[in-house]
């Protein structure tokens, strides 16, 4: 009996099961069926919109035929027949079908009555709008005017009417798939119904042997609780085999740490003479071939760098042993500065960089500015890597502020490949890429956007994406940082101090370095000594000194045999006859915890490995102007930083360029993208000029003749008409009109050799490249507008 049973309710699970396949197997077919009838009404609508826009571009081009001279003509009926060709396979194609294209013969009566019932239906008003289209092909040079009755037909009745008919067609066909979708959803939804009151009955009948099991299971748990209670004992024995193994954790980790500074210092060494060398080598006199190598080899020991910060930066991360620094620094030109590094990059593949900062951005800031820039150049370089055409937009905006801190919120958006949905939560694992091909066609380990994300954590941030595939990607970070309250106070660094006979000693126990220290400043007329060891480097310091000449500077290295570079500054203070002697570390092995020990101690300036010639000249100049200043200007806090030069230089830069102002300047931009047309007319208007867009060459024309302007900012590359082709138009009204000449300036990507004498030919009178740099903007403004002036 209880066999009988059994074999009852196994065939009932078996039957069930069946029924369950069925209905999945149904409603697996439904699902596909919507899907299809998804995809067909999408390739209808996609081709009825097609239609549409082509209707309009005809009659677009129709029009261009009258207005562009005669020799240009056969260029434009091509593209007009071409285009209306196109026009009449679609017409053909929606109504008998195409296999190739997924469409079959149409069969929507709705749709048919559109096409053939009404008076004025759509298959009458497409063959009359190709026959009219085909008058004007055929018309005679003379015929075309803009009295031409056909071209009038085009462009008030039938390109109207036919809009309207196609756009009955879209939304009807949009209507019907709705509706038939609707219908198969509630097909699915009973069937999906049914599959789940089977498995509820199933379960049922599933329980009650699920009972039996569970009272079996109860005693066997209660046999295993009495084992738990002898595990216990044990279990306090592995706690502590546990602790012992903690202690050995840290000191691995304390190994770990110091490998990673060793490792950093013996990678740094030679990769200092490396690119050292070389860049003292391109200084020399070489042939256009050897120079060439030179600079690869440059660039490549760049890259090779690059790639080992970032592994030394994940072996930090990994033992939590990650250093920022506190210093002050300036945004603005932080960000300026990294987009300097990555321009040329960006122009050899036709790429428009774009910078954007919010208004009222607070620019002086606490913080750790190389760790920053870090972020922004990796993913600005992934964004360049990753876009073949478009632009790159960097952008800054503040989240939140208050008295003492600021939190912002930093972009990259570019026009690239984009990351698939699904690739997107793992692409800031570690060695990870959106796609394992990507590392062959583009390079990369996989490390920058783990490294950077670890780093927006650091400083209190966030980081994210947002990507379509086939559209581009914007990825962004967030990050808090401390106001700099003592900005306004510290006055700028003096670059250019007169090092000239200013005696200083070189401690370097590798004497490559040596030479790479030593050869710009004996460039700048110092009187310098070198020496290999602390200990010797004591020695000749105290000898100075007691022959009345004592070293006015020392440049020290970090990691030496004996005695590092700290111990030997703290050595130089602490002796009287010493303590007067300015002291710049450049380290192989930088580590934050150093930086704050020499500060006290009272070095003055500190560099990291390799070091570049500028930096270290620099550094010395800043130094010496803060010995000679008597008005203390700098602090005796102050201690020179790569950063605090690079900022320093360009702010140099922009108070040379100054912020001038052209009040009332009536300006032109004709620019199609609407970022660059944004951070144009910005950059302008803060200027006092007032900026007429215009969004491609037919239009600039056509302001042009409306109104006077001083000055045209022309891009080159826009559609319908280009900067190229707008330029010449302007220059005939100009002469035809017998007006003055207003000056056009090239405002494009185009930055190849012989791309500015392209736009002189055309009949601009200035050339600038994007990103176009407020210095640069300011310098044509100047230029063209003040010999307006001066002409009137």
């Amino acid at each position: 009996m209880f066999l009988k049973s059994r074999l009852d309710l196994s065939a009932a699970y078996v039957i069930g099961l069946s029924i369950i396949a069925f209905m999945s197997i149904t409603a697996y077919a439904v699902t596909t069926h919507i899907i299809q009838k998804n995809q067909s009404t999408a390739t209808l609508i996609n081709i009825s919109g097609q239609q549409r826009m082509l209707s309009q571009r005809i009659a677009l081009y129709a029009n261009e035929l009258v207005i562009v001279p005669k020799n240009e003509r056969p260029t434009v009926r091509a593209e007009l027949e071409k285009m209306l060709y196109t026009f009449e396979d679609n017409h053909s194609d929606l109504i008998e079908g195409d296999a190739e294209r997924g469409l079959g013969p149409l069969r929507s009566e709705t749709v048919r009555r559109i096409y053939f019932d009404a008076p004025d239906n759509l298959d009458h008003k497409v063959k009359e709008y190709v026959e009219l289209v085909g008058k004007i092909l055929l018309a005679d040079d003379q015929d075309l005017t803009f009295d031409n009755p056909d071209l009038y037909k085009i462009d008030h009745v039938n390109a109207i009417e036919l809009l309207t008919l196609l756009n009955r067609v879209v939304h009807t066909h949009e209507r019907e798939s709705n509706m038939a979708v609707r219908e198969l959803q509630q097909i699915k939804t009973v069937i999906l119904a049914v599959i789940l009151s089977i498995i509820l009955i199933e379960g049922f009948f599933l329980f009650r042997p699920l009972v039996r099991s569970v009272k079996e299971k109860t005693k066997r748990l209660e046999q295993q609780a009495l084992k738990l209670e002898e595990q216990a004992a044990e279990l306090f024995i592995a706690r502590e085999e546990a602790d012992d193994a903690r202690l050995k954790s840290e000191e691995a980790t304390k190994l770990k740490s110091e490998f990673l500074a060793n490792m950093s210092h013996e990678i740094r060494t030679p990769m200092n003479g490396i690119i050292g060398m070389l860049n003292l080598l391109i200084e020399t006199k070489l042939t256009p071939d050897q120079n060439r190598y030179a600079e690869v080899a440059v660039n490549s020991a760049d890259t090779l760098l690059t790639l080992i910060n970032d592994i030394l930066d994940f072996s930090k991360i990994e033992a939590g042993k990650l250093e920022f620094e506190i210093i002050p620094f300036n945004l603005h030109f932080l960000i300026e500065e990294a987009m300097e590094l990555i321009t040329i990059k960006a122009q050899e593949k036709d790429l428009e960089m774009l910078l954007k900062f919010d208004a009222d951005l607070p620019v002086h800031l606490m913080g750790d500015p190389g760790r920053i820039r870090q972020i922004v150049l990796n993913l600005a370089s992934n964004a360049i890597k990753f876009t073949e055409e478009g632009h790159i937009l960097v952008g800054i905006e503040t989240m939140e502020e208050d008295d003492t801190h600021v939190t912002f919120k930093a972009y990259v958006e570019d026009t690239g490949i984009g990351i698939p949905h699904a690739k997107q939560e793992h692409i800031f694992q570690k060695f990870n890429q959106a796609d394992g091909s990507t590392t062959r066609k583009f390079g990369g380990t996989g490390l920058g956007l783990a490294i950077s994300k670890e780093l927006a954590s650091r400083m209190e941030g966030q980081m994210g994406l947002e990507s379509i595939p086939g559209v581009g990607s914007k990825f962004w970070f967030t990050f808090r940082l401390e106001k700099d309250t003592n900005a306004e106070h510290t006055g700028p660094l003096n670059l250019s101090a007169d090092l000239t006979d200013v005696r200083a000693l070189i401690v370097d126990d590798n004497k490559t370095a040596q030479d790479i220290a030593a050869d710009p400043m004996l460039k700048a007329g110092m009187n310098v000594a070198v020496c290999g060891s602390p200990y010797d480097a004591l020695h000749m310091m105290r000898q100075a000194v007691e022959s009345g000449k004592p070293y006015e500077m020392a440049v020290l290295d970090y990691m030496m045999p004996g005695m590092n570079g700290i111990e030997l500054g703290e050595a130089i203070k602490e002796d009287e006859g010493l303590q007067d002697t300015a002291l710049l570390m450049i380290s192989s092995a930088p580590n934050n915890d150093d930086q704050a020990r020499m500060k006290e101690i009272g070095f003055k300036g500190y560099l990291s490995k390799p070091a570049a010639a500028q930096d270290i000249i620099q550094a010395l100049s800043a130094i010496q102007s803060m010995r000679l200043a008597d008005d203390g200007s700098n602090g005796d806090e102050t201690m020179i930083t790569r950063h605090m030069l690079r900022e320093a230089r360009t702010g140099k830069k922009q108070q040379e360029e100054g912020l001038m102002s052209f009040p009332d300047a009536q300006i032109l931009l004709a620019e199609d993208n609407p970022n660059n047309q944004m951070v144009a007319t910005t950059m302008l208007e803060k200027m006092g000029c007032h900026v007429t867009p215009a969004g491609n060459g037919q239009e600039a024309v056509r302001l042009m003749k409306q109104q006077q302007f001083d000055l045209i900012f022309m891009d080159c590359n826009m559609p319908e008409m280009d900067g190229f082709e707008a330029t010449k138009v302007i220059r005939q009204l100009e002469e035809h009109n017998h007006s003055t000449k207003t000056p056009i300036i090239a405002f494009t990507a185009y930055a190849m050799q012989g791309d500015d004498q392209r736009c002189y030919d055309a009949g601009m009178d200035d050339y600038i490249t994007k990103p176009v740099k407020k210095a640069a903007m300011i310098h044509v403004l100047n230029k063209w507008l003040q010999q307006q002036k001066e002409a009137a």
